[in-house]
């Protein structure tokens, strides 16, 4: 899959929310971005496609 999942995710979400979002550490997008990208992953491995992910450096969000 071209480009980076969880940023592009983000960067649609965005624009459905509208002009007056503003980015930040610990946003109102950042959690819902994560159940976004994981249940696409979910769709995708029980439709037996091959995916790769990588969330580097995201531990500490998605370990629970």
């Amino acid at each position: 899959m071209p480009g980076d999942l969880p940023d592009e995710t983000k960067e649609g979400m965005v624009h459905a929310y509208g002009s007056d979002f503003e980015p930040a550490a610990g946003d109102n997008l950042n959690q819902p971005t994560l159940g976004v990208f994981f249940e696409t992953l979910r769709l995708m491995v029980t439709s037996e496609l091959t995916v790769v992910a990588e969330a580097a450096f995201q531990d500490r969000l998605w370990r629970d």
